[in-house]
């Protein structure tokens, strides 16, 4: 049996992060508004792969069941989409 073209595991180019900060990277992604350009300067990075990170991580940190699905999870378990989390931290600038 030939394995010319076939793909195994762990095939492919590893992340430019490791995981810790991946997750890291999503989560300030989401409790903050800044721009994916804005993130990739941070940690140094290219935008785009600021936002593959954030594709790939995202799904990860969804809670499995009893929330909507597609959506992360806050740090105070309370499940928020991407645009209400940006709402709430630009409100939260104009409370302060």
């Amino acid at each position: 049996m030939s394995l010319v073209g076939v793909m195994t595991t762990g095939a492919g180019r590893r992340w430019g992060l490791p995981l810790a900060d991946r997750v890291l990277l999503t989560t300030v992604y989401y409790r903050t508004n800044l721009t994916f350009r804005q993130i990739a300067l941070l940690f140094g990075i290219s935008k785009s792969a600021a936002h593959r990170i954030v594709e790939h991580v995202a799904p990860l940190l969804t809670p499995a069941s009893g929330s909507r699905s597609g959506t992360p999870c806050r740090a105070t378990a309370t499940t928020v989409g991407p645009t209400e989390t940006r709402a709430w931290a630009s409100n939260a600038r104009t409370r302060i």
